[in-house]
């Protein structure tokens, strides 16, 4: 059951980061980019193209924080990765959370100004993949495990001398494209979802109404994002 969206509405106050917005970078092109609203200008009284309507919505100090977050969500499962329909995407999930892991590593390098062969020797991927991932390569035979090991040392070294070595990568390319990807990777990342045994609904110039049920057990889900406001839905049995 999809979730219905609530008539209620948030009033965020200016210059204070709430809630996660999805695509606040841009690098989805089927979603509109979210942007901090900023008076339109012109780039001179020739030109009557307008610029970016708007100023990008995180600064370095939180996009520092929301990546730090996202890292820690992504390795204890506090933000599971979507639910694979079929063995294939079983394993793309896995080379995922894998990439995943390089981009932090990756990340982790260069502010620590660590060259690569220094790097794994001190570093394993497992420290940066979810939980339940690991969990499941822990019971792999040991020559799966070594496998996926080299794997991953290849796939390093290999992002290394494309990105890292020449410079074309920044710390802030890193952390964007973890973020972006922590939204397509797991499940409803930065919602907010909550569970209770009844609602009530109301707006603005308008009568509430109230869902309830006699039992205890939590009926409803109500889901909060950025994008979307206040979402509900009853519970999947």
């Amino acid at each position: 059951m999809l979730f219905k969206k609530s008539p209620l509405a948030f009033k965020p106050q200016e210059e204070n980061y709430r809630f996660y917005f999805s695509n606040w970078h841009g690098a989805n092109e089927n979603e509109p980019s979210v942007w901090r609203h900023s008076p339109k200008k012109s780039k001179n009284s020739y030109e009557k193209k307008q610029v970016q309507e708007g100023t990008p919505l995180l600064d370095a100090n939180s996009l520092e924080y929301i990546f730090a977050q996202g890292q820690n969500d992504l390795v204890r499962c506090f933000a599971p990765v979507r639910d694979p329909k079929n063995d294939q995407e079983v394993h793309e999930i896995e080379n995922e959370c894998l990439g995943m892991a390089v981009l932090a590593i990756s990340h982790y390098a260069i502010k620590k100004n660590i060259r690569l062969p220094e790097l794994l020797k001190d570093v394993s991927y497992r420290r940066y993949i979810p939980e339940t991932l690991n969990k499941t390569i822990r019971q792999r035979n040991f020559l799966t495990r070594i496998r996926i090991n080299n794997v991953f040392k290849d796939f390093l070294k290999e992002f290394n001398n494309k990105t890292i070595c020449d410079s074309s990568v920044s710390p802030h390319d890193l952390k964007v494209k973890y973020l972006s990807t922590m939204e397509t990777l797991t499940k409803r990342y930065g919602a907010e979802v909550f569970e209770t045994s009844s609602l009530l609904i109301s707006s603005e110039n308008e009568r509430s109404f109230n869902l309830n049920n006699s039992d205890t057990l939590p009926q409803y889900e109500v889901m909060v994002t950025g994008n979307h406001g206040i979402q509900w839905r009853l519970k999947p049995q």
